[in-house]
This record gives C-alpha cells, sequence and structure tokens, in this order.
C-alpha cells in the first residue's frame, strides 16, 4: 500500500492540535467568564445608581414592560454566567475508578468529549449575554423615551 507522505505534516499538526485544545478552548472560557460578569457588574451599578426615579410617571402597563425586559436581562445574564462558568470549570465531581471497567470507559468518553462541549457552553454563554445586553438596552430605552403620565 502507497501512502502519501505529504500528509505527514498535516497529520502531525493535527495530532498537536487535538493534545492542547482542551486546554485552549478552557483558557478561552475563562477569559469570556471573567469579561461577561465585569460586564453584568457595570450595568447592575448603572442600574442602582439611576434606578430610584426611572420609572416615575410610567404609567402601570408601562412599568410592567419594563419589568419584563429586565427580568429578561437578569435570566439570561444569570444564564451566560452559569454556563460560561460550566465551560472554564465544568461541574466539580469526585470520580472513582476502582468499582468496574464501565466506570472506566464512561470517564474515557466524558475526557474525549470535553472540548466539544466546553465549546458548546461558550458558545450557549456568549449567546445568552447577547441576548441579555439587548433586553438591558431595550429597557433602557423604554425608560428612557415611555410617555411620562402626569
Amino acid at each position: 500500500m502507497q501512502r502519501d507522505l505529504g500528509m505527514l505534516p498535516a497529520a502531525s499538526a493535527l495530532a498537536d492540535s487535538l493534545e492542547t485544545q482542551d486546554a485552549r478552548v478552557q483558557k478561552t472560557a475563562e477569559k469570556w467568564l471573567g469579561g461577561i460578569t465585569a460586564l453584568f457588574g457595570l450595568f447592575s451599578l448603572t442600574g442602582v445608581a439611576t434606578g430610584k426615579d426611572a420609572l416615575l410617571g410610567l404609567s402601570q402597563g408601562h412599568r410592567w414592560l419594563v419589568a419584563t425586559f429586565m427580568l429578561t436581562a437578569v435570566g439570561t445574564a444569570v444564564y451566560a454566567i452559569v454556563m460560561g462558568y460550566l465551560a472554564a470549570y465544568d461541574w466539580v465531581r469526585l470520580i472513582r475508578l476502582d468499582q468496574n471497567d464501565g466506570q472506566l470507559i464512561r470517564f474515557e468518553q466524558n475526557k474525549s468529549g470535553y472540548a466539544a462541549r466546553t465549546a458548546g457552553r461558550l458558545q450557549h454563554a456568549v449567546y445568552a449575554a447577547l441576548g441579555a445586553l439587548s433586553a438591558i438596552t431595550v429597557m433602557m430605552l423604554l425608560v428612557w423615551f415611555l410617555p411620562r403620565v402626569a
């Protein structure tokens, strides 16, 4: 059987990449988690600073509309942070491999799927963060531009 030796560099690069992909994905998730928590922390501080009088003069229906977007923003922000945390650190759990071979097989399957699982969680965190920021933006625009009742 004749083999194409021109593929050897590509195969070697793939092997090197696979060895480090778990660490690279986890490092990316850790950086994202810090950024997203800082961003939502800033938004919460501005809310505390301006929130006291923000809804004065709004009708009850408009207050509920603002509250809906606020709750959406908080819920999606929490989801983004949880998914970012899971991407960065996974669930902490004790793994016992002394019981039977089935546990060892499950451990290997779990480890081999780590990068894909982490990347998926990170993607969920990014989309949820974008959703939370969108809801925060809509909420702020509603507070600024809804008509006030005299």
